[in-house]
């Protein structure tokens, strides 16, 4: 068989987890994300009567922003890619819960 090219190079199991996590994450929260700049993770509003499932979105992703915060920073641009769109979808379910609470 022959080498395999440089640009089909295989993932270490590290990077795997690390890929799988992002595309994971990016699949829950592609409806959330806009153009919001990279911020840090804003704490969310107080919700009506109990944690919503907005509410309970944000404290995920601010554990997947913890996550990512320890991750190997070498992973070929990914890992700064994923808390860049981690901390846009943090800042569009903030306005979502504050959107429902206006109302």
């Amino acid at each position: 068989m022959p080498p395999m090219p440089q640009k089909f190079r295989l993932l270490s199991p590290a990077q795997t987890l690390s890929a799988v996590l992002v595309l994971s994450l990016a699949l829950a929260c592609g409806a959330l994300l806009g153009r919001a700049s990279a911020a840090p993770a804003p704490t969310p509003p107080p919700a009506k009567a109990g944690p919503t499932h907005m509410v309970k979105a944000f404290e995920h992703l601010k554990a997947a922003k913890a996550e990512l915060d320890k991750a190997d920073p070498d992973a070929g641009g990914h890992r700064a890619e994923a808390v860049r769109l981690v901390a846009d979808a943090l800042i569009q379910v903030e306005r979502g819960i504050r959107f429902d609470t206006k109302r």
